[in-house]
Parts: structure tokens; C-alpha cells; sequence
């Protein structure tokens, strides 16, 4: 019986994605297909009393655990395909946010490695936004959504979408760096993943124990946000539609996810983030970036302009 050894922790839209496809390229690493798989954050998690009274977010945990893996018995079937890789792993974003996650990782595999990438946290906001945006779940501007986020309600389930909750990144390692020892942890920003994606990877490489001078395809950025340049190719590809049904049985999943990722990435206009939003959304985090930084022995001074 086969468990993983690593898990890529997130951040939500910090580049989660794009390090799920690359690292499993390498072929020392076994990652789980099933991404987001969330098994230690609602394998055993029961519906919250307080959602009986909101309606939008008990859709939405149904929706989550739907699409979630929450039996052991699944959990570990994930890795039976596991050969003679030495690093085994899964990638599932939602694990830096929820606060129960980090215990249930502890319990069962004390031992793991542990892989974050984090991104100034106004700007995985407003990537939170525009990606939700792109599959038709809000249809409000962004300052809309973020005047109905209490910020201070630290329930997980509460609200639709947690646009300013998820960037308080030192609450959310702070769990971690309180149960695994620091050995255990690799850091990652997500402007090192934008802009040296080889080094990066070589770096999770060597943490994992595993050949850093394997060439990896990291050019593609897996669910990369943006407005919709074209609103008929995204709705193409946020939907289900007969063309794609026929084509599933024609071309391989793995070429299929790369075509519809790279398809995305092209169909994504840049998006820029009204100014004056910005500075309120780094007011707000500015106190738990600066603990941040001393928590991970990084300089972050850079995501206070």
C-alpha cells in the first residue's frame, strides 16, 4: 500500500496547477491524477450547522465535496498505479487554507514534504475573481464581491468565495510551521514561478530527492485567469458540449488537458487591478504579510507597493 510522500499544498491560484502538471512529468514522480483531490480537508469533514441557514454556501460545499476524494480507502487508490517512482505525490491548493487540514496530514503522513507557492496576496484576489468570473459563477464587479467578504469571519464554509481569507497566508502556514519541522517545508513565490519555472522545479527536484537535470515542459501556465478574449471559445471550453464528448474518444487525456490549458492561456486578456483597489487590499494584509515574511525568512517588502 502506497501513500504519497509530498503534497503541494497551494496557495489557491498561485500557480498549484501549472507545478501538478510539470512535476509530473518527471519520471521519479508519481503525481495523482485526481488535482484538488482535497482528501485532508473534507474526508472527514460533516456539513457545518450555521450552512442549514445559508443556502448559496451549502451548494457549494456540496458542489466541493461531489468533486473530492473523502474515504481512505479512495484516497489510497489514487496511488495504486505507483511504480518504482521515489517521489509520490498530489496537489491540492485547498489544504493551505483549511484550518483542520495540516492536523489530519500530521496523523497520517507525519513524514511528507511539504511544497507551497505563494503570490502577493491582492493579486491572487483579483485572479480569484477573474477565474470565477471566466466559468460564470459571479457576475459582480470585483469590488462588490470584496465589499460582501467579512474578512474576520474565520468560518470556512461561510459566504460564496473567500477573495481576502485565502491571502492571509501566516495564519494559514503559521498551522503548519506549528506541527512539521522547518526541514520539511519548500516556500516557493509566485513571481519565481512566473519567471524562472526551470530553476523552480530543478528546486522542488532536489527537495523531493529526485534527478533535478530531467527536461521538463514548463513553457504552458495551467489555468491561467483573464477576461475572456473571445466569450464563445470560453464558454466551448467551460462546458459541456457534444464536440467535446466526440473528441474525448479520439485524442489522449493527457493531450487533451495540455491543448484545453494552452487554448485557455491564449483566450486569457491581461487584466489589471484598479489602483486604489490594490492599495485597499494590501492595507488590509498588510500586518499578516509582514509576519509572513519572518515566518518563512523571506523579504516581502515588495508586496507592500
Amino acid at each position: 500500500m502506497t501513500m504519497p510522500n509530498f503534497l503541494v499544498i497551494g496557495g489557491a491560484r498561485c500557480g498549484t496547477t501549472s507545478l501538478h502538471y510539470y512535476l509530473g512529468e518527471h519520471p521519479d514522480i508519481f503525481m495523482a491524477s485526481h488535482k484538488d483531490c482535497r482528501f485532508f480537508a473534507m474526508g472527514d469533514e460533516p456539513m457545518p450547522a450555521y450552512l442549514e441557514e445559508d443556502e448559496p454556501a451549502r451548494a457549494r460545499f456540496d458542489a466541493m465535496r461531489r468533486d473530492a476524494v473523502l474515504t481512505p480507502e479512495a484516497y489510497r487508490a489514487l496511488f495504486d498505479e505507483v511504480a518504482d517512482e521515489t517521489a509520490v505525490g498530489e496537489a491540492t491548493a485547498f489544504y493551505l487554507y483549511h484550518p483542520r487540514a495540516p492536523e489530519r496530514i500530521r496523523r497520517t503522513i507525519p513524514d511528507a514534504r511539504l511544497v507551497a507557492v505563494l503570490r502577493q496576496p491582492a493579486e491572487r484576489a483579483y485572479s480569484h475573481y477573474l477565474a470565477r468570473v471566466r466559468n460564470g459563477s459571479i457576475d459582480r464587479s470585483f469590488e462588490e464581491v470584496l465589499d460582501a467578504e467579512d474578512p474576520a469571519d474565520e468560518r470556512v464554509w461561510a459566504g460564496q468565495f473567500h477573495f481576502i481569507r485565502e491571502g492571509f497566508y501566516y495564519r494559514n502556514l503559521k498551522r503548519y510551521y506549528d506541527l512539521f519541522p522547518a526541514d520539511q517545508f519548500r516556500i516557493f513565490l509566485f513571481e519565481e514561478l512566473q519567471g524562472e519555472p526551470e530553476r523552480l522545479v530543478r528546486d522542488i527536484c532536489r527537495f523531493l530527492g529526485v534527478r533535478d537535470d530531467v527536461p521538463l515542459d514548463v513553457a504552458i501556465r495551467y489555468n491561467a485567469a483573464g477576461r475572456p478574449k473571445s466569450q464563445a471559445i470560453n464558454r466551448l471550453l467551460m462546458r459541456r458540449n457534444p464536440l467535446k464528448s466526440a473528441v474525448k474518444w479520439l485524442i489522449p487525456q493527457s493531450l487533451r488537458t495540455r491543448l484545453r490549458f494552452r487554448v485557455m492561456q491564449k483566450n486569457a486578456a491581461e487584466a489589471e487591478m484598479a489602483p486604489d483597489v490594490r492599495k485597499r487590499l494590501i492595507d488590509v494584509f498588510r500586518d499578516d504579510i509582514l509576519r509572513l515574511q519572518d515566518l518563512i525568512g523571506r523579504d516581502l517588502s515588495h508586496w507592500l507597493r
